[in-house]
């Protein structure tokens, strides 16, 4: 059983949030280093610049999972490397719930449980329903595929 992994509808506007502010602000102070005569260029640049190094830190860790019959592919969304984990190489599996937020009044969301597996290298693999639209049918394929192998 072939799936490959959909990211969920807004997964990947939260990282890019905060550096579009920066840019956005960046252009702002641009415009106004030739709108009037305030210098505010290096202000603009250092904004680009750190924008630049927030999108690339934000994106670093985000993958796209391809679950093979044999392995599970593990695709960087930045650069496009392959990391393949062959079934063998997961030593364990378990669901972890991560809590959700909480006020004085009680629960405001319950949370959900997401899936670690542990490699024999010592890595650590989670997915998670947060990030995959098609949560449920990666993790079903994993353990089927597994329990074949």
């Amino acid at each position: 059983m072939a799936v490959n992994s959909e990211f969920e509808d807004f997964y990947l506007i939260r990282p890019a949030f905060l550096p579009i502010i920066c840019f956005g602000l960046g252009f702002l102070f641009l415009y106004q280093t030739w709108t009037t005569e305030g210098n505010f260029l290096t202000l603009a640049l250092c904004l680009f610049v750190f924008g630049i190094i927030l999108l690339y830190l934000n994106f670093k860790s985000v993958f796209k999972i391809a679950v093979e019959e044999t392995k599970i592919t593990k695709i960087m969304f930045l650069n496009g490397k392959k990391y393949f984990i062959p079934y063998s190489d997961i030593q364990e599996s378990k669901l972890e719930h991560v809590h959700g937020m909480r006020s004085k009044a009680g629960d405001i969301t319950l949370g959900y449980y997401r899936c670690v597996f542990k490699l024999k290298n010592g890595e650590v693999f989670i997915l998670s329903p947060v990030h995959f639209k098609n949560y449920r049918e990666i993790v079903k394929a994993i353990s089927a595929n597994r329990s074949i192998s």
